[in-house]
């Protein structure tokens, strides 16, 4: 499980700016408020430094 911190999340309806993405496999798992979730020590935390966070294309 990862989170990706700090980046603009790309959603059907907008661009999400303040919101972390938490991943579980290769499913994004939920999407809260920057600084809502703390991971502990098992979760990668991912920096996006800024940039854009999408869904994988098929």
């Amino acid at each position: 499980m990862y989170l990706i911190t700090g980046g603009k999340i790309i959603t059907e309806e907008a661009i999400l700016e303040g919101f972390d993405l938490l991943i579980a496999g290769n499913r994004i798992e939920k999407v809260v408020k920057q600084g809502e979730f703390n991971p502990d020590e098992t979760i990668q935390v991912i920096d996006a430094e800024g940039g854009y966070i999408s869904p994988g294309f098929s």
